[in-house]
């Protein structure tokens, strides 16, 4: 469960933003998470959930976590053609190549940060 580990990381980062920016409260935070990113959802709104409570980062109490799923998406680069993989196979389902490269859907992005001044 490497999501514990990753929503710890973003509280640490969400504390130092604060700090620089002297916001009073971080209300809202929006994270894209890509399809393929290797993080599952339920675990780490739980993660973020559970962390939340804890003495060290108890000024997110009220945080609260709105998460954007992110499409898989896929470019051949012997056709050029793009397309959505599916159950983790990166074949080109036009040419058949295995030629492919990942654009899109791999990532975590802290999208947003409502705050109050």
């Amino acid at each position: 469960m490497h999501e514990f580990s990753i929503v710890n990381n973003l509280f640490l980062m969400l504390k130092k933003h604060k700090k620089q920016k002297k916001l009073k409260k971080i209300k809202k935070i929006i994270v894209e998470i890509g399809e393929i990113s290797g993080i599952e959802i339920e675990l780490f709104e739980y993660a973020f959930k559970t962390l939340k409570n804890f003495e060290e980062y108890e000024e997110f109490l009220e945080t609260e976590l709105q998460i954007e799923r992110k499409e898989a998406k896929v470019k051949c680069l012997n056709c050029k053609k793009e397309f959505k993989p599916e159950n983790f196979v990166f074949i080109c389902p036009f040419c058949k190549s295995f030629n492919t490269k990942i654009i899109q859907g791999e990532d975590l992005i802290l999208k947003k940060i409502e705050a109050e001044i």
